[in-house]
């Protein structure tokens, strides 16, 4: 189970936030035109929603790349999880412009 469906706006949040992962995507394409892929991010959110943790759970994205979604989701903030905390995956795609 993914453990979103006890975080109401998980999807919501994610979609508001999409300038930072394009943010982050714009930025290595500069050093790497052929930048891209799928960054699965593990996210914890704590019983406030906040984002405890966050951490790649696969990624074929470059290094770079890969943090800087990452972090992208560490400032996030969701609505408080019903049972206190949860950990959901968000794929977070980003494809190379061929």
């Amino acid at each position: 189970s993914s453990g979103s469906s006890n975080v109401k706006d998980a999807d919501a949040v994610v979609a508001r936030n999409r300038y930072r992962f394009k943010a982050c995507y714009n930025k290595a394409l500069a050093t790497d035109p052929t930048a891209g892929g799928t960054v699965r991010v593990s996210v914890k959110v704590g019983e406030g929603g906040e984002v405890v943790s966050a951490s790649a759970a696969s990624s074929d994205a470059p290094p770079g790349l890969t943090d800087c979604i990452v972090n992208s989701f560490r400032s996030m903030k969701f609505s408080d999880p019903e049972g206190g905390s949860a950990t959901f995956t968000v794929p977070v795609v980003l494809s190379a412009k061929r």
